[in-house]
């Protein structure tokens, strides 16, 4: 979880750097990251360049099944 955690965390740090040389800027109120809940360790926040962002756990009880559209990934979340 720890591996994972920072790559997710290196990978919003691009992007946020990436978008703002094109003048955009991530809403970093709006952003979350999803883990399931049979993650003990997982924090309930994390500090990215300065901002929190929300850990929201899935319970394990939900399956994800994914949908690859053009350009997007859709998540449906499915309860078991």
């Amino acid at each position: 979880m720890a591996e994972m955690l920072q790559v997710l965390i290196l990978a919003l740090e691009i992007m946020n750097e990436e978008s703002s040389a094109l003048g955009l800027e991530i809403n970093w109120n709006k952003t979350k990251i999803q883990a399931s809940d049979i993650i003990v360790d997982a924090p309930p926040d994390i500090i990215i360049l300065g901002h929190k962002v929300d850990m929201r756990l899935i319970p394990s009880s939900i399956s994800v099944h994914r949908l690859m559209l053009v350009g997007e990934t859709i998540l449906i979340f499915v309860e078991q």
